[in-house]
């Protein structure tokens, strides 16, 4: 149910969106560093070491960011959860309200 209300409220599209944006920039910066490297004048030994240095660099900071992106998501959901907490308490309260106008008629 709160993952009905997340994407009602547009929040779980938008960091999904900006998650696929991220990592396509991501992949095409990784592609576009190998291409360099393989047409460099360079022997095949320096350049699959490069690669493999460009690899472990991309992976790192790949994971670095995945662990951002996760811890962001996190205060996002506790913070979309408190907003529906409060607005459940605010319904509750009318409909206790309303009940009681009504029984009084």
């Amino acid at each position: 149910m709160v993952d009905n209300i997340l994407d009602f409220l547009g929040v779980e599209s938008k960091s999904k969106a900006r998650n696929r944006s991220f990592f396509l920039f991501l992949g095409g910066v990784v592609v576009g560093a190998a291409a360099g490297m393989l047409f460099a004048p360079q022997s095949g030994e320096e350049t699959r070491e490069k690669i493999k240095d460009t690899a472990v660099t991309g992976a790192d900071k790949t994971v670095e960011l995945s662990k951002k992106a996760a811890k962001e998501i996190k205060e996002k959901y506790e913070e979309i959860k408190q907003k529906v907490k409060k607005a459940e308490d605010i319904i509750e309260e009318n409909v206790e309200d309303t009940v009681e106008d009504l029984e009084e008629v």
